[in-house]
């Protein structure tokens, strides 16, 4: 995978999640970032968006959900703070909350959580309502958890972020390796790894032989996954062959045929312009493929 370039956006009410942004800004290379910064609801021109909030309600702040809403086509890493944290539980809770503002397009490449500090004001109001006789139960743990928080995000707080973040940013997958892994996360797939593993031999045209392009045949495997056949003779086979056909069809059109000797002639392998190129048939065999499969399990559905 080509180290695309990249912005940071973010909310931050009380400053936790700018740490969480600037121990990001920090690890990832200066020359590849776009922008850094507060989040001002504008869509960036990068690829890649790491977008930072900071949880309201069991759910990203307003001016996040607003600017997820805009994006398309873009490679999302999510980082966010919480005043009440502790649980893996809790927080994939309200990443799952944040991504339903995410359009089906887009690809959450990362995600990462921690807890972070509140205003004293808080634990002033707690210890007020433990005044009254009749006070909920439940006010000593939110004292504690209060008291807790105060040293968040700290420092293995930002070490794991920052792992996280170049993990990604420098996972290394090729072209079919990529079609598969952005299909299984964005369709959230009970899916191996192993089908990535399967996929490792395709890229340059079958391990550098030049013939079908990795991307096109890391498609056909994702729609095989979902509409391919599992015992000898099954017909439903037929209605494999056809979509396959159909992403065929679209990557020649779009790509201008579908062997990668023909496709890179005249381009050095690790030029900045085969990168390129690579880059768009992948991210266009993607949503493509996405399209195809989210068509067909709907009138699947319409069906029944």
């Amino acid at each position: 995978m080509i180290k695309e370039h990249y912005s940071i956006l973010f909310c931050s009410l009380t400053g936790n999640t700018k740490k969480l942004a600037d121990a990001i800004y920090e690890t990832l290379p200066k020359d590849k970032c776009d922008y850094f910064g507060t989040n001002d609801s504008q869509v960036p021109q990068s690829d890649v968006c790491y977008i930072g909030f900071w949880t309201d309600k069991g759910n990203a702040d307003q001016k996040t959900l607003e600017l997820l809403s805009k994006l398309k086509n873009k490679k999302i890493f999510l980082f966010g703070t919480a005043g009440f944290g502790g649980s893996d539980a809790y927080f994939e809770k309200i990443l799952g909350q944040v991504k339903q503002s995410i359009d089906a397009s887009n690809t959450v490449i990362g995600e990462y959580m921690c807890q972070g500090k509140m205003p004293q004001s808080v634990r002033e109001r707690y210890v007020k309502m433990k005044e009254d006789p009749n006070h909920k139960p439940n006010l000593d743990m939110l004292i504690e958890n209060f008291d807790r928080a105060l040293s968040h995000p700290d420092k293995a707080d930002l070490e794991k972020l920052q792992k996280d973040a170049v993990d990604i940013f420098n996972q290394g997958f090729a072209c079919s390796e990529s079609v598969i892994y952005a299909i299984k996360e964005n369709f959230e797939l009970d899916m191996s790894d192993d089908a990535i593993a399967m996929s490792s031999g395709f890229p340059w045209g079958l391990g550098g032989g030049g013939c079908i392009c990795g991307a096109l045949a890391g498609a056909t495997m994702c729609i095989g996954y979902f509409f391919g056949r599992k015992t000898p003779g099954d017909p439903k086979v037929n209605r494999c062959f056809k979509l396959s056909n159909e992403i065929h069809d679209f990557f020649k059109e779009y790509c201008g045929a579908t062997c990668c000797r023909v496709l890179t002639k005249g381009k050095e392998k690790n030029s900045p312009e085969r990168k390129a190129q690579c880059t768009d048939f992948v991210a266009a065999t993607v949503k493509k493929t996405a399209e195809i499969i989210l068509r067909e399990l709907a009138a699947d559905e319409a069906e029944k």
